[in-house]
């Protein structure tokens, strides 16, 4: 996977958000798409609740950080308020659509000194 593709991308509220990331990189990377979840990332309390009640979640289960888990990841602590994939690459990166910077990929330790948390990671249920 060449992340110079995602590296760089605005986040958009309503379109281009960090759950958009990783539905486009599931389709592109492993031809499987995702279900929109939709939810104002402006609106936090929903936000918190909405992969959750959303049918997606349900797709998921624990995992080890592996190639394209996504990292479940929260910045208040509360709960999950933002996803990005996991990547082995330079020791592991997290690859996800911020707000404030568009796409970047940090290791978790950069990110934890910026105030994240990672709560965990996932991966798509083998449903055969």
């Amino acid at each position: 996977m060449d992340i110079r593709v995602y590296l760089g991308r605005d986040w958009q509220r309503l379109g281009f958000n960090c759950w958009a990331l990783v539905r486009e990189i599931y389709a592109a990377e492993r031809g499987q798409d995702l279900p929109l979840v939709p939810v104002d990332p402006d609106q936090y309390r929903d936000l918190l609740h909405a992969f959750a009640k959303h049918p997606a979640h349900g797709l998921f289960e624990p995992c080890a950080a592996e190639y394209l888990a996504v990292a479940a990841l929260s910045r208040h602590g509360v709960g999950v308020d933002h996803v990005g994939v996991w990547l082995p690459d330079d020791g592991g990166v997290i690859l996800h659509n911020d707000r404030h910077t568009g796409v970047i990929a940090q290791p978790p330790a950069q990110m934890q000194r910026e105030g994240w948390q990672v709560l965990g990671y996932y991966r798509l249920r083998d449903m055969s």
